[in-house]
């Protein structure tokens, strides 16, 4: 037969060590470490002031908030137009934000757009978006061409195809 174990002797082995914790978070070892709030420089730009119905982002590209303002700048537009409906909580429109602000700057005869699909769902319902991101492109308020997906050599060709 085993002899019995008593667990007072566990306990006081692991208050022991409990007791040890503190020592070893203020041993010399670690107070050499960098401290994890050391202070940091930031460098910030000055936030431009907004209208109600559209704002600005990166580049030229200006975000829709209103379905007027969709129906005044994209289907009421005599230049080409490039609509990015895109959502706050999806990873592919933001890593492909990068290159339409980029396409934006290099291509100043396309109207570049963002809507946000969760805010004007029945502008995005209209136009058909059943995936993040799509983008729409627009001549003379006629939709011509639909890119689904974070594809930039797709989008790219037809901003080439949108300008011909």
């Amino acid at each position: 037969m085993q002899a019995f174990k008593s667990p007072t002797f566990r306990l006081a082995r692991f208050s022991r060590l409990a007791r040890a914790t503190p020592l070893l978070v203020r041993s010399p070892l670690t107070s050499r470490l960098p401290s994890v709030h050391a202070p940091r420089a930031f460098s910030s730009t000055p936030v431009p002031h907004f209208s109600r119905s559209s704002f600005k982002m990166g580049g030229n590209v200006v975000e829709i908030t209103t379905k007027e303002d969709f129906e005044s700048k994209v289907i009421g537009a005599s230049e080409p137009v490039l609509v990015d409906f895109f959502a706050e909580w999806c990873g592919p429109c933001k890593a492909i934000s990068p290159a339409i602000e980029k396409l934006s700057v290099e291509h100043t005869g396309v109207k570049f757009y963002k809507v946000d699909v969760d805010k004007l769902g029945e502008v995005a319902a209209s136009n058909e978006i059943s995936a993040m991101p799509t983008f729409l492109f627009f001549k003379d308020g006629k939709k011509v061409d639909m890119v689904r997906g974070a594809n930039p050599p797709a989008i790219n060709a037809a901003v080439q195809k949108l300008l011909a």
